[in-house]
């Protein structure tokens, strides 16, 4: 006699987008009614049927581990729109027409692959075997399977009568805006959420693409509707518990209307009052909604953002005898854009024989052993500093704007001395900064590390394995195994290193090993992982 077993196995998150098909309800779901102990709903099925080549309305697909080799009958909760709906079931390669003709429309019922009063079983092979989900007719719903060995248990309920108990999942409702509301600009999305272990964020999807996310309640977020086009959206809430359980919340429309007309387009005019000023006025900007700010642009690089009542601004970090190009961006209420005439001015010369100050805080560090980074602190100068010489050597080697410098293509395992000076528009210079020393390091010893990962139990190979090898400053080199269980990399610094095999996504416990990298030499490291068998739990 076969050892009782069930595996109960929530179908994947993923088919949530396929909104058409499958909508994941809260699995706290009274009783059909009208059942007794033995009755059960039947389903009319097409035994071993060939597998549609293309998915009518999308699939979703599991993985069941099998505890023990045996024939097994699998049960599935469904749901119907209208009489006469039905999915596809595909088991491994084997794949079954499950039709809900004897289901309440719009309730909950367990069916199994029955024809007629002899059930179908399928023999599985204990460990892992992929279940998909494919859906046939839009609207049918399906949120769990049952593979069960046992003749007589038909399940109820939540199915908790036929094996272990299982968690519900949390609930979400969108409070804010209303379905078939008017939206523009900012939205707020509100919702709800609650789930007996304890929700732990809760995201926002529009049109099936995440836009947001909380994690405290209430929850909300801020969505710019003028991301998508004019017209109706589909908005809805998913809620996640601290085991990962996703329960989505019923999806709403929105209507966007947002405004597309930008404003008038403001007059600039630009006068230079002296080598380091340039005033700029411009008149106002008008729109149906309104003007939120404007936008002062030189040379193609934004400056700054003033209010909609400021028509006024200063630009005090010019130089003297040079040509200024500027615009103006008005921008409305709803975002929509528009641009002023552009101003041309050029600045009056700049009469200066003030040097600028001495750079000070000069500093360095070898990056590599061919390249040494700089810094230091600006030198101030009467009118402005135009830049920095950094001599090597006692020889120039670079003028910048900014106050640091990477100087590369150095020779490893040298001593290299610098200084700074400042120089203004004029081109006065300031005094040179102190001089500091700093030798390159030898370049470092580089090896590498292949290997392959397998199954401890079956020797297979095992892909999208994460390789982390941990440097002794902590610093991480990371890879991941291929589709043949393969990994390989180079360029590691030589000695001896800790390294991680671990795969998250299935049950395999993690691997630690010590791996000595010699320079110039590939060092080979295959890995065994064990698995730990756990009941797959997701949900359609």
């Amino acid at each position: 006699m076969l050892k009782h077993h069930t595996i109960k196995t929530v179908l994947n998150n993923k088919l949530i987008i396929l909104l058409a098909l499958v909508t994941i309800l809260a699995l706290a779901i009274l009783l059909l009614p009208g059942l007794s102990k033995k009755s059960h709903f039947t389903a009319q099925v097409e035994a071993a049927v060939a597998c549609p080549t293309t998915a009518p309305t999308g699939t979703s697909t599991l993985t069941a581990n099998v505890a023990a080799t045996g024939d097994y009958s699998i049960w599935s909760r469904m749901q119907i729109p209208v009489s006469n709906n039905s999915f596809y079931l595909k088991i491994d390669t084997t794949c079954y027409k499950i039709i809900g003709t004897s289901l309440p429309i719009g309730q909950w019922g367990w069916v199994n692959f029955e024809n007629g009063t002899t059930a179908i079983r399928q023999n599985l092979a204990a460990g892992n075997h992929s279940v998909t989900i494919i859906g046939n007719e839009t609207g049918v719903k399906v949120d769990r399977l049952i593979l069960n060995t046992s003749q007589t248990c038909v399940p109820t309920g939540k199915g908790d009568n036929c094996s272990s108990s299982t968690d519900d999942l949390p609930t979400a409702t969108i409070t804010l805006p209303a379905n078939n509301a008017s939206v523009n600009g900012l939205v707020p999305l509100n919702a709800t959420a609650s789930d007996d272990l304890g929700v732990v964020k809760v995201e926002f999807f529009v049109d099936g693409s995440l836009v947001g996310a909380d994690t405290t309640s209430p929850y909300s977020y801020s969505w710019n509707s003028t991301t998508v086009p004019n017209g109706s959206h589909a908005v809805q809430a998913r809620a996640t518990d601290t085991k990962g359980q996703v329960g989505s919340s019923t999806t709403i429309n929105v209507n966007v209307a947002n405004d597309t007309t930008a404003p008038t387009a403001p007059v600039l005019t630009a006068t230079a009052t002296a080598p380091n000023t340039v005033a700029l006025s411009w008149s106002a900007s008008t729109d149906a909604n309104g003007i939120a700010n404007y936008f002062i642009v030189r040379g193609g690089v934004t400056l700054t953002q003033v209010g909609a009542s400021t028509l006024t601004y200063t630009d005090t970090t010019t130089s003297g005898s040079t040509t200024y190009s500027y615009y103006i961006i008005a921008k409305d209420t709803i975002g929509n854009p528009t641009s002023s005439n552009t101003a041309t001015v050029t600045t009056p010369a700049a009469l200066d024989t003030t040097p600028p100050s001495t750079p000070t805080n000069l500093a360095g560090s070898a990056i590599s052993s061919t390249q040494i980074n700089l810094t230091w602190t600006a030198s101030t100068d009467n009118i402005k500093v135009a830049g920095y010489d950094v001599y090597r050597g006692g020889s120039k080697v670079a003028t910048v704007t900014t106050t640091s410098f990477g100087d590369a293509g150095l020779t490893a395992g040298t001593a290299y001395s610098y200084y700074v000076i400042a120089k203004d528009a004029a081109g006065n210079p300031s005094p040179q900064s102190a001089t500091i020393n700093i030798a390159t390091p030898q370049p470092q010893a580089i090896g590498k590390l292949q290997g392959r990962v397998t199954d401890a139990k079956t020797g297979k190979r095992i892909s999208g394995v994460k390789v982390v090898l941990t440097y002794s400053n902590g610093t991480n080199a990371t890879t991941t195994t291929n589709s043949q269980g393969w990994y390989y990399m180079p360029n590691l610094t030589a000695g001896t290193h800790n390294v991680v095999f671990s795969k998250t996504s299935t049950s395999y416990t993690a691997q630690t090993v010590s791996v000595t990298i010699n320079a110039n030499l590939t060092t080979t490291k295959d890995i065994s992982l064990s698995s730990i068998v756990v009941p797959s739990r997701s949900k359609l």
